[in-house]
C-alpha cells in the first residue's frame, strides 16, 4: 500500500479526516467562531432565516447549531466529520450543509434520528428550507412507545385471563 505522504496532494485519493490533516474547504476557525457567537455559521444573507429555526429547537429542548457553507466536498463523509469536529467545541446537535452533502453530530439525539433528518433535508433546494426540515424531524415528538408496550401487554393479561376464566366455565358446565 502506497504511503500517503509520499503522494502528491493533488494526486492523493479522496477521503475523511487523517489525524491533524483537515479538510481544506473547512474554514474550521472561522466556524467555530460564528457557532461560539450565535449557534450558526452561513452566509450573512441566509442568518436572519436560521435565526428562527434555531430559536424554535431551543424552545423543543435541542440546541442546534447549523453550519452552511458553498464549498463542495469530495466526499459525503465530509459534512459529518465536520459535525463531529465541531462537536468537541458546542454541545447539542451540529448539521453541516454543504451544496451536494448534509451531515450531523449529536449529543442527544439517536443517530438514526440524525440520519432520517439529515435524508429529508437533503431533498430541499434551499438551505434555509433544508435547516428547517431538519430542525422539524429532530424535534418532532416521539410515538409514546412505553404507553403502546404497557397497553399492550395489559390487553395480553386481561385476554390470558378471560380465557382461563372461559375454560373454568367450560369445565364446570361439563
Amino acid at each position: 500500500m502506497a504511503d500517503l505522504e509520499n503522494i502528491p496532494k493533488a494526486d492523493r485519493p479522496p477521503m475523511p479526516l487523517l489525524g491533524d490533516d483537515w479538510m481544506e474547504w473547512a474554514q474550521f476557525d472561522e466556524v467555530n467562531a460564528d457557532l461560539s457567537a450565535g449557534n450558526i455559521s452561513a452566509p450573512d444573507e441566509l442568518v436572519e432565516g436560521l435565526e428562527p429555526i434555531v430559536d424554535h429547537a431551543a424552545s423543543n429542548g435541542v440546541d442546534l447549531n447549523i453550519v452552511i457553507t458553498d464549498q463542495e466536498v469530495g466526499v459525503y463523509s465530509q459534512a459529518r466529520d465536520m459535525a463531529t469536529r465541531l462537536s468537541n467545541d458546542h454541545e447539542g446537535t451540529i448539521v453541516v450543509f454543504t451544496p451536494d452533502y448534509v451531515g450531523s453530530h449529536s449529543d442527544s439525539i439517536s443517530r438514526s434520528v440524525l440520519e432520517s433528518a439529515q435524508d429529508d433535508a437533503y431533498r430541499e433546494d434551499h438551505p434555509i428550507e433544508a435547516a428547517a426540515v431538519f430542525e422539524a424531524r429532530i424535534t418532532q415528538p416521539a410515538p409514546p412507545w412505553g404507553l403502546y408496550a404497557t397497553g399492550t401487554v395489559v390487553l395480553i393479561i386481561v385476554l390470558i385471563v378471560v380465557f382461563v376464566l372461559a375454560i373454568k366455565r367450560r369445565a364446570q358446565g361439563q
